[in-house]
C-alpha cells in the first residue's frame, strides 16, 4: 500500500527498544524500562542482536557528584544524562523518536548502530512526493498533542518494582 501512496515500498513503521541487563529500555513519552518484549507497543516483529556490552551494570564511577561509596550504575547515569532530550516535550515522530533513543543507547552500550533501514525511514518518507504534506500534518498533530498532554517527567528513574512493558516490534 505504501508504494501507491508514497511511490516507495515501506515495510513497517518500527518501534525499537534496547535490551540490556535483563531489562528493556525504550522511549515512550520519556525513557521507560520494562520486561523485554512486553511493551505497550506490541510484541516484537524482529529482534536484532547488536552484541554484548562491555559496560558493567554497576561499574564504579569516578564522577564528583556520585554517591560517596563510588558505586553508580553507569548505564542509568547515561540515561539520566540524556533524559532531557527524550521526554514528551521533545518527542518528534520523524526527528526524535524511539529509534533515535535506541540508536544512542545501542552506541553507548555496544558501539554499534541499529539498522539504517530503521533510522533512515523518516528521511526516506520525507523524500517522497507526499513527504512535505505529511511533515506539515504531523507538525500540527504533534503540537496539538503537546499542548494537551499535561506535564511530562524528563528525568529517568529506574522503577523499584516489577511491571510496565518492554519494547520492540511495529508501532509508534
Amino acid at each position: 500500500m505504501s508504494q501507491a501512496f508514497l511511490g516507495k515500498q515501506i515495510d513497517g513503521i518500527w518501534h525499537t527498544g534496547v535490551v540490556a541487563y535483563g531489562k528493556e529500555f525504550f522511549f515512550g513519552g520519556g525513557i521507560q524500562v520494562g520486561v523485554p518484549g512486553k511493551t505497550p507497543y506490541g510484541h516484537p516483529v524482529d529482534r536484532i542482536d547488536l552484541g554484548e556490552t562491555s559496560i558493567p551494570e554497576g561499574e564504579p564511577s569516578r564522577c564528583s557528584h556520585c554517591p560517596s561509596d563510588g558505586a553508580a550504575d553507569v548505564f542509568i547515569e547515561f540515561l539520566n544524562d540524556i533524559s532531557p532530550r527524550f521526554s514528551m516535550d521533545t518527542y518528534d515522530l520523524l526527528r526524535n523518536n524511539c529509534n533515535h533513543f535506541s540508536e544512542e543507547a545501542a552506541k553507548f552500550l555496544t558501539g554499534k548502530s541499529i539498522p539504517e533501514y530503521i533510522t533512515g525511514l523518516p528521511d526516506d518518507v520525507m523524500q517522497t512526493p507526499l513527504g512535505g504534506m505529511i511533515r506539515q500534518m504531523l507538525d500540527r498533530v504533534q503540537e496539538y498533542a503537546r499542548q494537551n498532554a499535561g506535564n511530562s517527567m524528563p528525568v529517568f528513574t529506574e522503577p523499584t518494582g516489577e511491571g510496565g512493558g518492554g519494547g520492540g516490534g511495529q508501532g509508534g
